[in-house]
């Protein structure tokens, strides 16, 4: 009678759990209105591409390997389901299948390595771990199918049996993993890898021939899929991998242990000891084998989530996924000994009676669980679904109405949000602004925000069709593999002195009219930017060669009345950016690599800044010792006077030029050059020799971009803007016109103008 009512309660506690699991990460899914994230947009137009041509493109090797989305094509198209609103259905339904089988793996897991209260516990211990929510609303269904994958290859690979049955599901078990996530193949390759190396060692045949199965299986498909694509490029592919993703430090954070503590609370903390609790009863089990897999597979993406101590460029943050089902399995293991300690396991307990209270206790402790970790998830998860909701329910009116409003075939550029559900839903071919911590959008990133560059590999310069509101143009340099601004010309200060009919008169650059365009000098494109006055045009010529890194920067004065003016007088103000470290100063003469705020004799009281005038003498030079950057420019043409401003915080933040010209019947023209690198992308050169990267020899690939080309050439008609990101000044530029906007989006139409 007892066993009956244990049966009974486990099936209604699988039954209400099986439940709870759909609705919980249905509703999670669905905390928009719509569907969180933007890879679902991915994955979908994917599907969509699968099911107009009948076959998986090429262009998927970028992305993911095919077997999700040819999973997901296969349910659209067997349901038929023609608009986007069904196919979201579907996809999140299809999701959270997945969520309730990975959450099932781990039940089976647990079970198999101490019993059915630890894979209970295990399975509910999932329900705690944010990143599996994190998982679901950034879209990574792909990966949730591969660790599907990877978890049952742990749970049947060590096994004794070796039937047809088994042979079967561990070959199909890898092959389909390798086709559905490279990321998992990479990270079962490297658990394989260690557990063959003991297999051979320690453990029994079968096991061994299991094992050369399971790679056998991985084999095949990594030869079908990966092979033919990474061969030809094999010692380039190991260093993009390992070494040269640079811009992966920047989710060194994310795997920081106060992060963990945020993400795991209890969980990873308690997976610890129960690392050495579950050995002995293993070993008692003969499930040794069983449990050397789980210790590899839970210790391999741990070391991977640190592997930046030792030089690995790695998406650290990712491996937290992979770490998850096995941190709850073993921190159950803690758990199932407590309540064993507190049943007092013996002869008696072990009755029908005792499990059915060793149940019963098993449920209490995961409500108390919860409950301890319910606010803290809770927040997380908030925090989150404002985060990862890139498709609203004002962005799909909004896509809805360019649809109607526009039905004719056109692309669109959007920020990161709406993303390219935005393309879905008002049928046209996306553009999509990207985070360049993951991927820089180029084409994007130029049209959103009117851009032109000239680009090498180690200065990125920038100017803006529609200036910003406290800089004119700007140099880059890469940190960690993403460009950052290092240097601006700042407006409010550059100006031009001029005698007018012997009067005094000045202008701020800032209040000239302004134009940039491209001309073609020696083959080469230079990028001018002309500020236009009632009295003169001024204009600045920007250039990079391909045989040296500096830029060369020209000014030159032009349709001046010699009648009327008798003098010039051109003041650049060129500012450092307070985000960089530039704290010391070279100029010669005067500072050897110092800071001039350490020296009193410049420093005035009650000020918290001061500036120090300087004859300019060949170069001035600025080192951020921090994050390894450089700035310098060498004169071609030696302004009047230089001066160098710092702040009381020991930051370099200016240098100012003053150009004078006493005779406006000479030539009205000044030049000088200016490099700007980090270490990392030169490591060559230091600040201590930095005068030799002027004169020094490369081979370059300089690239030269701007918006109204891409807007040309891609047939890109509308611009969406996160209003948050929207700036006031594109609206009164004359170049977009406002169509559509609501409380978060606003839809900009190119002029007709521009695009002939």
């Amino acid at each position: 009678m007892a066993k009956t009512v244990i049966k009974d309660c486990r099936v209604i506690f699988f039954a209400l759990y099986s439940i709870l699991v759909f609705l919980l990460f249905y509703r999670s899914l669905s905390s928009n209105g719509l569907i969180l994230g933007n890879d679902p947009a991915v994955h979908l137009s994917k599907a969509y591409e699968i099911i107009g041509s009948g076959k998986v493109p090429l262009s998927e090797i970028t992305w993911y390997p095919p077997l999700y989305r040819v999973i997901l094509a296969g349910i659209l198209a067997f349901t038929n389901a023609v608009s986007v609103e069904n196919s979201i259905l579907l996809m999140k339904i299809l999701t959270v299948t997945f969520d309730w089988l990975l959450v099932m793996i781990v039940y089976l897991l647990g079970r198999r390595l101490l019993g059915e209260e630890c894979g209970i516990i295990a399975s509910s211990l999932m329900l705690l771990c944010f990143p599996f929510y994190e998982i679901n609303f950034w879209g990574g269904y792909s990966s949730l199918l591969s660790m599907i994958y990877l978890f049952l290859l742990l749970l049947y690979l060590p096994s004794e049996g070796w039937d047809s049955y088994h042979k079967i599901l561990v070959f199909l078990t890898t092959f389909s993993m390798v086709l559905t996530h490279q990321f998992t193949t990479f990270l079962a390759i490297i658990i394989l890898a260690l557990y063959l190396i003991i297999a051979f060692v320690a453990f029994k045949a079968s096991l061994r021939r299991s094992l050369m199965l399971a790679i056998f299986g991985v084999s095949i498909a990594f030869a079908l899929w990966y092979l033919p694509i990474i061969l030809p490029y094999f010692d380039i592919v190991i260093n993009h991998v390992f070494f040269s993703s640079r811009q992966y430090l920047y989710l060194v954070g994310r795997v920081a242990p106060d992060t963990f503590i945020l993400h795991f609370g209890f969980i990873l903390p308690l997976s610890i000891p129960g690392l050495f609790l579950a050995f002995p009863a293993c070993k008692l089990r003969k499930e040794t084998s069983f449990y050397a897999l789980l210790l590899i597979g839970f210790i391999v993406p741990l070391l991977f989530t640190q592997s930046y101590y030792v030089g690995f460029m790695l998406p650290y943050d990712r491996f937290t996924y992979y770490l998850m089902p096995l941190a709850t399995i073993f921190a159950s293991v803690v758990f199932c000994f407590s309540v064993r300690l507190a049943l007092l396991e013996s002869d008696v307990i072990r009755i029908s009676l005792g499990r059915l209270l060793k149940f019963a206790l098993v449920i209490l402790l995961i409500v108390l669980l919860a409950t301890s970790r319910f606010l803290a998830l809770t927040d997380k998860i908030a925090e989150a679904v404002g985060y990862y909701s890139y498709m609203d329910s004002s962005g799909y009116q909004a896509g809805k109405w360019l649809s109607s409003s526009y039905p004719e075939k056109s692309a669109i550029v959007t920020t990161e949000k709406p993303g390219i559900f935005f393309g879905l839903v008002s049928n046209k071919y996306p553009f999509m602004e990207t985070n360049p911590i993951i991927e820089r959008s180029v084409l994007a990133e130029t049209v959103l925000n009117l851009l032109y560059e000239l680009e090498n590999p180690f200065t990125l310069f920038r100017g803006y069709e529609v200036p910003l509101p406290y800089e004119l143009d700007q140099f880059n340099v890469l940190i960690h593999n993403v460009w950052k601004r290092v240097a601006f010309l700042y407006p409010e200060e550059s100006m031009v002195f001029y005698v007018k009919n012997g009067e005094n008169c000045s202008v701020k650059l800032s209040d000239l009219d302004r134009r940039i365009f491209w001309k073609n000098v020696n083959a080469s494109n230079v990028l001018c930017i002309e500020y236009v006055g009632s009295d003169f045009a001024l204009t600045e010529m920007v250039k990079m060669c391909e045989d040296r890194i500096p830029v060369n920067i020209t000014w030159q004065l032009s349709r001046i009345s010699q009648a009327q003016i008798t003098k010039v007088k051109v003041l650049l103000s060129i500012h450092l950016d307070l985000h960089c470290h530039f704290n010391m100063t070279y100029v010669p003469g005067l500072f050897d690599w110092e800071n001039p705020w350490n020296f009193s004799q410049y420093r005035v009281a009650g000020r918290n800044w001061t500036t120090v005038n300087f004859l300019p003498n060949d170069y001035v030079g600025f080192y951020d010792p921090v994050n390894g950057l450089f700035c310098a420019v060498k004169f071609t043409n030696l302004p009047l006077l230089g001066q160098v401003g710092a702040l009381s915080t020991g930051h370099v933040d200016a240098l100012r030029l003053t150009y004078v010209f006493d005779d406006i019947r000479s030539k009205l023209a000044f030049s000088y050059l200016v490099v700007a690198f980090s270490e990392e992308s030169f490591m060559k050169v230091t600040f201590q020799n930095s005068e030799e990267i002027f004169d020094h020899p490369v081979n370059l690939t300089v690239t030269s971009r701007d918006w109204l080309s891409y807007v040309r050439r891609e047939h890109i008609r509308f611009l969406v803007f996160n209003r948050e990101e929207f700036r006031k000044e594109l609206a009164v530029s004359g170049l977009l016109q406002i169509v559509y906007s609501n409380d978060h989006y606003i839809i900009c139409k190119i002029r007709n103008n521009l695009l002939t």
